[in-house]
């Protein structure tokens, strides 16, 4: 699961920045686009648990993550390598 720091920021306001450590921005250069149906359908999974996320906290949430993913995905790769746009090639 990836969260930006924003939606960390926004499911947990009283914690303020970050305790954990996040890759700098230079090294997130697999960049995914996503679109609204995408969006949609990781509202959809995210509203299925439960246990994991109290309605307000879900009410703060899925409104953001549409800014907070600004219209793509970030991931740095596990082994290195090159960036790209396409996770599966």
């Amino acid at each position: 699961m990836y969260l930006p720091v924003e939606g960390i920021r926004v499911m947990n306001q009283q914690r303020g920045v970050p305790p954990l450590l996040i890759p700098e921005t230079k090294y997130f250069s697999m960049h995914v686009s996503i679109a609204p149906k995408d969006l949609e359908a990781a509202q959809r999974a995210m509203s299925c648990h439960h246990t994991q996320f109290t309605p307000e906290t879900l009410q703060r949430v899925l409104p953001a993550q549409a800014s907070a993913w600004n219209g793509s995905i970030a991931f740095t790769p596990g082994l290195g390598g090159a960036g790209g746009t396409d996770l599966f090639r």
